[in-house]
């Protein structure tokens, strides 16, 4: 039996802090009624755990509630999907009860109503206590960023499969589930077609199948080796790029920027590839074609490094000047020219931003900026450095600010490389002429994170 199991409140409906009290109330998260629909035909039962202590608090009674349920099961029903079971708590927190979230009582409800198998059970929350629920039951926890899944991303240390909403995280469900699919079939033409009836090698490879089963789905395997695939591919394409950067560094600098943008568009191409980390766009009517400025961009993850570059022509990248120093990747980079400081230095740091920067913007380059310095965890806002609102300011060129969540997919300092779309949303021109720097700074964090907020919540 193919079961999953899904919390309410922020997974399908929108929730609030007041408490969802009436059908009226009950506001459906665009894309979360197909996502159901698309589990029931691909013959997935659909259980919702959820905890509901507005009936301890006398918000609502057990009738409201069933009316709530109704509406969505209406709805659902529009679109060709329905919900198997509903298990709710109604109890307040202070009851000590063993099936309010994050104890598993309520799943081991589920589990023993159909008598399911846990450990190969998706868990879909938005919550910590849904992620923790999902941890204390043996379910494997999916975690979405609507409702309030930015904030528990926030909170979480372990790494768990995170995506924008329910209708990501039931693709990834299904690429799972595709994976041990192709595996039990391999057992089938095993024993069909290759051993035997009682051959011992029969049984030997068959019980290897069968741990190698049981080890890609318990511990997200697949996700671990389309990571080293990638590394791999990335690891080959920075040596061999490094090396053709030491015999094109006689040529013209358009050539070389030309050639580095290859390289880093095939990795850009290579992760959708190899791992499924695709990308969408808004907003690239807002790059001038006759004019060029300064990018300042959010920073959460590699990816954006390689892909802005392939859409602002012959960035120079501020970078700090230790990373020329790294073999074969800072031969790369030296060979687009970059605006390389030393950060100890801050006064001359500063200067050297200014000067370079303004050699670079009158040859036509864009400059590429990452305010924050550092790459910065999803759902978290770094420390906003003034360096590119200064060099605007001082050479009265314009800001194109750029938000994006690549880090949800591909995060700091992480392997696992999680599968999904990843959001670029590129801002308007942001003029400085006659402002001052900090002014500047302002607008553009304002902009960048407004759209962030924008980005992790659906519309």
């Amino acid at each position: 039996m193919k079961l999953i199991i899904l919390d309410r409140d922020g997974v399908i409906n929108e929730d609030s802090n007041d408490y969802i009290k009436s059908p009226e109330e009950c506001l459906l998260i665009p894309g979360s009624l197909d996502a159901i629909a698309k589990l029931n035909h691909a013959g997935f039962k659909v259980v919702i755990a959820t905890n509901q202590s507005g009936i301890a608090r006398g918000f609502y009674d057990l009738a409201m509630l069933n009316r709530i349920h109704e509406k969505i099961k209406t709805e659902l029903k529009k679109v060709g999907g329905h919900i198997d079971d509903i298990f709710f708590c109604p109890h307040h927190p202070d009851d000590q009860c063993e099936c309010r979230k994050p104890k598993p009582g309520l799943l081991f409800q589920i589990q023993k109503k159909y008598s399911v198998d846990l450990k190969n059970v998706f868990f879909v929350g938005d919550k910590l206590s849904d992620v923790e629920t999902a941890h204390a039951a043996g379910c494997k926890p999916v975690l979405v960023l609507t409702g309030k899944g930015a904030k528990t991303l926030r909170q979480k240390t372990e790494q768990v499969p995170t995506f924008k909403d329910l209708a990501e995280a039931v693709d990834y469900v299904f690429a799972h589930e595709h994976c041990h699919s192709n595996r039990k079939r391999s057992l089938v033409i095993l024993r069909h077609s290759f051993y035997a009836e009682g051959s011992p090698w029969r049984s030997l490879v068959e019980k290897a199948l069968l741990g190698m089963t049981k080890s890609w789905h318990d511990n997200n395997i697949f996700l671990f080796l389309r990571s080293l695939l990638f590394s791999i591919y990335m690891a080959a394409g920075t040596f061999f790029y490094s090396f053709l950067c030491i015999f094109a560094r006689p040529f013209p600098f358009r050539f070389r920027y030309a050639m580095i943008v290859k390289f880093t568009g095939a990795m850009v191409k290579g992760l959708k590839i190899i791992c499924g980390v695709n990308y969408k766009i808004e907003g690239l009517e807002n790059i001038p074609k006759n004019k060029n400025g300064i990018v300042m961009s959010k920073h959460q993850s590699t990816w954006e490094t390689f892909f802005l570059p392939t859409i602002f022509p012959h960035s120079a990248i501020i970078l700090k000047r230790e990373l020329l120093w790294i073999p074969f990747f800072g031969w790369g980079l030296a060979n687009i020219d970059p605006i390389a400081i030393d950060r100890k230095n801050k006064s001359s740091a500063m200067n050297q931003i200014i000067a370079k920067g303004k050699k670079c913007l009158d040859e036509g380059r864009w400059i590429l900026v990452f305010p924050e310095g550092t790459r910065i965890p999803p759902g978290h806002i770094g420390n906003y450095k003034m360096g590119g609102a200064r060099l605007a300011v001082e050479t009265n060129y314009p800001i194109i600010p750029v938000a994006h969540n690549a880090g949800n997919f591909w995060r700091r300092r992480g392997f696992l490389k999680y599968p999904g779309t990843i959001h670029v949303i590129i801002g308007p021109l942001i003029e400085t002429q006659n402002k001052k720097p900090e002014d500047v700074l302002a607008e553009v964090k304002s902009w960048i994170e407004g759209k962030m907020n924008q980005i992790n919540t659906p519309t």
